[in-house]
C-alpha cells in the first residue's frame, strides 16, 4: 500500500512540475479576458476588431501588432484620437 501512496506523490509532483514549465499551456481563451489601457498607437499594423462582452470575454477592441494581437479598453484616452485620426486619413 505504501508503494501506491509513493508512486501517487510522484505522480502528483509530475503534473505540478509540468505546470510550472509550461504555465501557458492551460486552455487560453479565445478572447479578451482583460484589457490594456496602455497607448499602442505607434505599433497597430492593422485595423480593429470588435469584442462584446460576455461569458469571460469582456468589451474590447483587438488590435494587430507586429507580436501579434493586444487588447485594448475601448475607453482608454488614447483610443478615439487614434481612431479619428485613421478615420480623417
Amino acid at each position: 500500500m505504501s508503494i501506491r501512496i509513493l508512486l501517487l506523490v510522484c505522480l502528483c509532483f509530475q503534473v505540478c512540475a509540468a505546470n510550472r514549465r509550461h504555465p501557458n499551456k492551460g486552455i487560453i481563451p479565445l478572447c479578451c479576458t482583460r484589457v490594456s489601457t496602455a497607448d499602442i498607437s505607434e505599433q497597430i499594423t492593422g485595423n480593429a476588431t470588435i469584442q462584446k462582452p460576455g461569458g469571460q470575454c469582456v468589451k474590447a477592441l483587438i488590435f494587430p501588432v507586429a507580436e501579434g494581437k493586444v487588447c485594448v479598453d475601448p475607453e482608454a484616452n488614447w483610443v478615439r484620437t487614434f481612431l479619428d485620426k485613421k478615420k480623417n486619413s
